[in-house]
């Protein structure tokens, strides 16, 4: 909305001044529900070797040294290598795409740090055109393991051709050193306190579950603690159920309201209490993982459908379990990258975690509503600066 006040005349004040409340009235609720988030005060952070999810091989070497100097960039100091792999193997830790608080409070204390870094790379290619699609989280290093800021990307060369292909990218490094600028830029700004810890995926209608549920005995605008547990696989790509829990922990992490457990915290509890899924989560795991974690809220689902390439195609299912075992909120998401696309491509997706990111979102909505979800005032316009 556009406010002027400008007049001549008396009744073109009082004109004004009625135009100025009404922008008053349609503009203050949205500002302040955007308001910035506390900057974190942050100084050392531990890089770990990224987890590969894309399930084919990724050069991870080159990756981690990107990062690198993306968190230098970002005024932190890094410590890597040789020192963090030590540390890995001292504590006996193989899997890096999480971490629960014993870790996190030895990361503190022997590497000295206050956040550990963790990726995840969904999607890779170098030729013919290039992709890189990869989560990012901050963790805090502590006894608590908080998630302090959470971003992504899925980006392909052929994203954006532009007229007569100027804007393609074919060269990978090229995309690679784009897209982790920008993620530099959101982390900078979660640092700064300036920008979300956790920005959402834009909200498009054509990605809207195709059937959702909610039960009226459910308070979506109440605060609550919730916990992602690993999706049942039930496609032929290998920890599709992981890239489905992970993508819906980045989404509910954008509600400001929600405490969002960290996954490698979930991971622990689920190998310490020897949990098994085989046929999908059920009301004694639910009650299990929920008393561990002290969570309100358990989301769990399955992965039915997760296919990459140039027109990807999934589907997944979702739900929510609070403290009683009752299913308070469930969706079935399905989708193509081509969805309502009409006319040269405008619109199409072209990666499988920028649908399922968008997916997430629409699910996450129906789920908890939108109004937390809503970017801070000028964040939308530099999104799109960002990404020319």
């Amino acid at each position: 909305m556009i406010c002027s006040t400008g007049s001549s005349s008396s009744s073109g004040r009082a004109l004004g001044l009625l135009a100025l409340l009404a922008c008053a009235a349609g503009c203050a609720g949205p500002r302040a529900a955007a308001a910035p988030s506390p900057p974190l005060r942050l100084s050392r952070v531990a890089l770990f070797p990224a987890d590969n999810l894309s399930g084919g091989p990724v050069p991870l070497r080159g990756l981690d040294a990107q990062l690198e100097r993306m968190l230098v960039a970002a005024g932190l100091k890094v410590v890597k290598g040789d020192e963090v792999e030590r540390f890995l193997e001292h504590h006996r830790l193989r899997f890096t795409g999480g971490i629960d608080e014993a870790s996190a409070a030895a990361a503190r204390e022997e590497l000295g740090v206050d956040a550990v870094l963790l990726t995840a790379v969904e999607g890779y290619a170098s030729q013919p055109v290039p992709r890189l699609a990869a989560t990012l989280r901050l963790v805090s290093a502590g006894p608590e393991a908080r998630i302090l800021w959470m971003d992504g990307v899925a980006r392909a060369g052929d994203d954006s051709p532009g007229l007569l292909g100027l804007g393609l990218v074919r060269d990978y490094r090229a995309l690679e050193a784009r897209e982790l600028a920008r993620l530099g830029r959101s982390l900078s700004g979660a640092l700064a306190g300036v920008g979300r810890p956790a920005p959402p995926c834009e909200l498009e209608r054509r990605f809207r579950p195709r059937a959702s549920f909610r039960s009226p005995r459910f308070d979506p605008s109440a605060g609550y603690s919730v916990a992602v547990l690993p999706f049942l696989n039930q496609t032929s790509r290998r920890r599709a159920g992981e890239v489905f829990a992970l993508e819906l922990t980045r989404q509910l992490a954008a509600v400001r309201r929600l405490q969002v457990v960290e996954p490698g915290v979930t991971r622990d509890r689920l190998i310490r209490y020897r949990v098994i899924m085989e046929g999908g989560v059920s009301l004694d795991t639910a009650r299990v993982m929920l008393d561990t974690l002290q969570a309100d809220l358990v989301v769990a689902g399955y992965a039915r459908e997760l296919v990459d390439g140039a027109t990807p195609s999934l589907e997944f299912t979702a739900m929510a379990l609070d403290r009683s075992g009752t299913v308070v909120w469930q969706a079935t998401s399905h989708a193509t990258g081509s969805d309502g696309v009409w006319f040269f491509d405008a619109g199409k997706v072209s990666t499988a975690t920028s649908l399922a990111c968008q997916l997430a979102r629409g699910a996450v909505v129906t789920f908890l509503g939108e109004d937390d979800l809503a970017l801070p005032l000028g964040t939308r316009s530099q999104a799109r600066e960002a990404r020319q």
